[in-house]
């Protein structure tokens, strides 16, 4: 018989009654339950970490509810379930390399349906953990003899209109996660050119303001939530796309994305999303014209959005209920946006297209998910059939050595064919939209 057993009680949820101004109402806490009986042995404090945190400047966003569930597992994980690997008996003795081993643990966990969690599961995990040990951390009650907030989280400094900063935090624990275990990895390389052009003409027919937003992923490498950090023109901040014209200034000769620092763009406060490494971003020549017609356009259907003095680029479909302005758009609700017109058009026109290609990308993707991360992949691919080096790629893609991208660039797939038409056939169907609007 093993300690588990012995021990006989494990960490739950449970709702109990709470008494404030006379009045009771039900609030979910973290107990100790007996495993036979579930009669509550202990109610402890710790759901306070999540529910009531101390440390409020954050800019980090974990649903209540399932971050307790996700922080009572990880404590079932290592004082319950593992109880002879680690000997631990109090929150003091955590270790970084206990949270590494729970999200290792979970993402090869075999699910109901046969399938293992998916990252965005896996990441909800690791921010709740790294939200409840970060509060640990500050608790001057506590001493965490193994753990330091610099463990946790990476600070980077939020810039308000009016000048002033404060301090955002980002995951620092990595997600190590076994791609292999989804085929829909190796689809990313090798996804039909004529796929994200049919995504960006459905996007302009179904969801126009955020067809933009899948140009600057598939023709300029952006991710999400580098996207919701771009601002219009008139924006308090100053714009951060910075076109270089032609004499006429009808097109673009080159592109630099700004994402040297992050701005707030919401009076709300919330956070938009991250930039993953602070940068001016150039844009492949190439893409500059496709990029700044897309732009133009996007500035012409949005122009009567009553948006904040941020002046973010992309806003929320509906009016802020206490601003009467649409603010700007968050990188959960872009994501969001984005996986719809997949699911509900894109992958649908697929099924039964003349294009075999697409027929066996409809096949395929029954059994895999999908995620907008893997414009980035085909961007990475579409450089080089566009003829880039090494240097290049690493360059348009912003990253911090050629490393990174070569684990993208093994295989060309049915790329290679149309890759040079793409940026012109993208040209066109922004023409064309701009032609139905007037």
């Amino acid at each position: 018989m093993n300690r588990t057993t012995q021990l006989g009680y494990h960490y739950r949820v449970r709702e109990t009654n709470v008494i404030e101004n006379e009045t009771i109402r039900k609030e979910p806490c973290i107990v100790i339950a007996d495993d036979e009986t579930r009669a509550i042995l202990k109610v402890t404090p710790w759901a306070d970490y999540i529910l009531r945190p101390q440390t409020r400047d954050y800019g980090l966003h974990t649903a209540n509810l399932p971050a307790l569930y996700a922080v009572v597992q990880f404590l079932n994980f290592i004082f319950i379930d593992n109880s002879d690997t680690y000997g631990i008996t109090s929150m003091s003795d955590i270790t970084i390399s206990m949270v590494y081993d729970f999200l290792k643990s979970y993402s090869n966990k075999e699910l109901k349906n046969g399938k293992r969690p998916l990252r965005s599961s896996i990441s909800q995990k690791r921010n709740a953990i790294s939200l409840f040990l970060l509060e640990l951390t500050n608790d001057k009650s506590i001493v965490m003899k193994n753990i330091k907030p610099s463990d946790l989280l990476n600070t980077a400094k939020l810039i308000r209109a009016e000048g002033e900063q404060s301090t955002i935090y980002q995951y620092k624990i990595h997600i190590a996660y076994d791609k292999t275990e989804q085929a829909v990895s190796q689809l990313w390389r090798d996804m039909p050119m004529d796929i994200v052009e049919r995504f960006i003409k459905i996007a302009y027919d179904k969801d126009p303001e955020i067809a933009l937003a899948i140009i600057l992923m598939a023709y300029a490498g952006l991710r999400v939530s580098e996207i919701c950090n771009l601002r219009r023109p008139d924006s308090c901040h100053a714009p951060n796309l910075l076109f270089m014209y032609s004499d006429f200034g009808d097109e673009a000769d080159s592109l630099t994305i700004n994402l040297t620092e992050i701005r707030q763009l919401r009076s709300d406060k919330k956070y938009v999303g991250g930039i993953k490494r602070p940068r001016n971003h150039p844009v492949a020549p190439s893409f500059a014209n496709t990029i700044f017609q897309a732009y133009k356009f996007h500035l012409t259907i949005t122009e009567d959005r009553v948006h904040e003095p941020y002046g973010p680029l992309f806003i929320t479909k509906y009016k802020s209920s206490k601003t009467g302005k649409y603010l700007a758009l968050t990188s959960p609700a872009l994501r969001k946006r984005i996986i719809k017109l997949f699911n509900n058009y894109v992958l649908p026109s697929l099924e039964n297209d003349a294009n075999p290609e697409f027929r066996r990308f409809y096949s395929e993707m029954q059994n895999h998910t999908w995620g907008p991360h893997s414009f980035r992949h085909w961007f990475t691919v579409l450089l080089v059939l566009q003829g880039y080096d090494r240097a290049d790629v690493q360059t348009y893609r912003g990253d911090k050595s050629p490393e990174s991208s070569e684990r993208y660039l093994e295989r060309k797939g049915s790329l290679e064919r149309l890759a040079k038409e793409s940026a012109e056939r993208i040209g066109r169907m922004i023409r064309d939209s701009e032609e139905e609007s007037k």
